[in-house]
């Protein structure tokens, strides 16, 4: 039988003490991993009810916005972040289950409806009073009407401060992004309101906003590609102070907006909102959840995080105490949100996904460009390009700004993961942040019709 000396007691217990210290330091830095998560539904609808389901357990009102039609909501999360509500998302014409289970589980007693009929039915409203809600409608003659009684309903900023951002555009795609960013300003303790202009001249409705809410300040979202210096003019005539918040592309405008937003916050830690750039409707959502938690929303790219908002996160890294994606996979897709995740932590990137190794006779790639793709097609269909051939919208061909005429580039769409291969034959884009511009052929390939423009990766081919 051995015995054990009080020395050798003594070792034991250290020995077990150190160890459990270890064992808690370890547990104890593995907790201080932030999480990123998501908030998805299989769609739009869903999504807005999953933000909110996922992170608040009631509320006493709720906005609503038609589903897919971005104007009315874009100045919205000032008036959901005065309310504490959420923003949730209906058809013009039916209010969907889900919603109005989501407005029984939050104990729901007002509904702000966020446009006239032809963006919400009066069909929806009747059912909405007749299940027992009191209902809030907010609805001008245009976009910037609505924008305007959404920011007077929401109240003027204790900084003296409006937001005034882009909300009509001739490229449709290019109407909504710095809005909804915008949102980070809107969600900060400052609360500041937002209103909405056209890219040429500053409508009737704002100019009356801006008398009514008798700001010091402007805040001027977006470079002079998205808003025309005649429009900042137009707000300097009125004798009002005007700031710019620009970035080269939609996500660094977003960034920039949620550095001021971060300036706002006193030091306090944040839990940051990401949403998709490359469409609107979980944006809508994000930013009134953005405002419920307090936190900065950001735009991110679909398949790959773009570097400049990963060096935002990384630079602040002490200020994060979570984060939330809203929207699924094809918002975000699974690498982003782990790229998202090791960003707020400041720990080493992922390993992006191994791609398969191509077939013998697949062409080298020689070098690779990201960024908004564009397309023309009928009002230069017979033309001559810089090349000097004739422009077929049929044909699948492309411009670039500085690539030889005959070099071969495949575009992968970002958002739906559809290829094309073109040739270059034409100059351009000349449109800030785009990096290629797609025949009409090539554009109907990748599915970018609809929106006219989206995120692409381009890879150069060798023979």
């Amino acid at each position: 039988m051995h015995t054990r000396t009080p020395a050798k007691l003594f070792s034991i217990f250290l020995a077990a003490l150190l160890a459990g210290t270890v064992v808690h330091l370890q547990t104890a830095q593995a907790d201080a991993s932030e999480a990123v998560v998501r908030s998805a539904g299989p769609e739009r609808i869903s999504t807005a009810v999953a933000a909110s389901r996922d992170h608040r357990a009631a509320a006493s009102h709720a906005l609503i916005a038609n589903a897919h039609n971005f104007p009315d909501a874009l100045s919205a999360t000032p008036l959901a972040a005065s309310l504490d509500a959420p923003l949730l998302l209906t058809r013009q014409d039916a209010l969907p289950d889900e919603v109005v289970e989501e407005l029984t589980r939050l104990g729901v007693s007002t509904v702000w409806l966020l446009g006239g009929t032809s963006a919400i039915s009066a069909g929806v409203e009747e059912a909405l009073r007749g299940l027992g809600y009191e209902v809030q409608r907010i609805g001008g003659e245009n976009r910037y009407a609505t924008a305007r009684d959404v920011a007077l309903e929401a109240g003027p900023a204790d900084t003296g401060e409006v937001v005034v951002a882009l909300g009509n555009h001739p490229d449709p795609e290019r109407a909504w992004p710095d809005a909804v960013a915008s949102g980070a300003l809107a969600a900060s303790p400052d609360r500041l309101p937002t209103l909405l202009t056209a890219h040429n001249h500053l409508p009737d409705a704002t100019a009356e906003a801006l008398s009514l809410l008798d700001p010091e300040r402007v805040l001027l979202i977006g470079g002079e590609s998205a808003i025309e210096a005649n429009v900042e003019d137009e707000i300097r005539r009125l004798g009002l102070t005007v700031r710019r918040i620009a970035g080269t592309s939609r996500y660094d405008t977003s960034i920039a907006l949620a550095q001021d937003a971060l300036n706002r916050a006193n030091g306090t830690e944040q839990t940051v909102v990401f949403a998709t750039g490359g469409d609107f409707p979980d944006a809508l959502a994000a930013g009134a959840l953005a405002g419920s938690l307090e936190g900065p929303l950001v735009l991110v790219p679909t398949q790959r995080l773009a570097s400049t908002v990963a060096a935002f996160l990384r630079e602040h890294t002490a200020r994060w105490d979570g984060g939330v994606v809203v929207g699924g996979q094809v918002a975000a897709s699974d690498f982003v949100l782990d790229e998202l995740t090791a960003a707020i932590n400041d720990q080493p990137a992922p390993e992006p996904p191994v791609e398969e190794e191509p077939e013998p006779d697949e062409p080298r790639v020689l070098q690779t460009f990201e960024g908004e793709a564009s397309y023309y097609g009928a009002r230069f269909h017979g033309r001559r390009t810089a090349s000097g051939e004739v422009f077929d919208m049929y044909a699948l061909t492309a411009a670039h700004p500085s690539l030889p005429f005959g070099t071969i580039v495949r575009v992968t769409h970002l958002g739906n993961g559809r290829q094309v291969t073109v040739r270059i034959n034409d100059r351009g884009p000349f449109v800030g942040g785009r990096v290629i511009d797609l025949s009409y052929a090539a554009a109907q390939e990748i599915g970018m019709i609809s929106s006219g423009i989206a995120q692409v990766r381009g890879e150069v081919l060798g023979d």
